[in-house]
């Protein structure tokens, strides 16, 4: 089994300024704030893509923007960037991208994901509760769950919305599935409100050759 690191940059940049993502493996890209073009590809604020190697963001706007960038590779990460070693790979895999929404108050019954990844959330407030911890997320943070590690999660009663971006690697067998398992019989059948946005479902056979030069 390949021994990983799933990495998250934030990257800032100027207005129609450009920044040259970190060339190590396999990568995916959110546009957080801002409208940035990546090659052929637009991203609109909340858009994301899949990026095979090295890549140059350009900010095609009058104002600054943010880029996350979460990329998977076999190298150590760099002190920019928010790091954990990701032990349940093996090739092929997913890697996948997407948001979860919450409206006022509702909560993520207790449950477990098949991946493992990192949560960034970037508004609201969510309150995780596992077995051996509790925190509330405010905008900006970043947390990371490994694969079927049971939590709770509950958005704010007083926030319009509460939303999170996830990066995850999980089994190909999920492709174009949600991840999530209910684990307490009677929240199964209870309503879910939350709603998921999936950006990314890229195959990986194993990671891409870069030029890091």
């Amino acid at each position: 089994m390949p021994k990983l690191t799933l990495a998250l940059y934030r990257v800032h940049i100027d207005p129609q300024g450009t920044a040259t993502m970190p060339a190590l493996g396999a990568s995916v890209i959110l546009a957080h704030d801002g409208v940035l073009r990546l090659g052929d590809t637009a991203l609109e604020s909340g858009g994301g893509t899949y990026v095979g190697g090295n890549a140059i963001l350009t900010n095609t706007a009058d104002a600054p923007a943010i880029a996350l960038v979460f990329v998977l590779s076999d190298s150590p990460a760099d002190d920019s960037s928010l790091a954990h070693e990701v032990i349940d790979v093996t090739f092929p895999c997913l890697l996948r991208l997407d948001e979860v929404a919450f409206p006022p108050g509702v909560q993520a019954y207790r449950h477990v994901h098949a991946g493992s990844g990192f949560r960034h959330l970037r508004w609201g407030e969510l309150r995780l509760e596992a077995d051996d911890h509790s925190f509330t997320a405010t905008p900006g943070q970043t947390w990371f769950e490994p694969a079927n590690t049971p939590v709770k999660a509950t958005a704010s009663a007083t926030e319009p919305e509460t939303r999170f971006v996830r990066c995850m690697v999980v089994p190909v067998a999920y492709q174009g599935k949600p991840t999530i398992q209910i684990l307490d019989a009677a929240d199964a059948d209870r309503p879910k409100r939350q709603v998921t946005y999936r950006h990314v479902d890229q195959w990986l056979d194993g990671l891409p050759q870069v030029d890091a030069g």
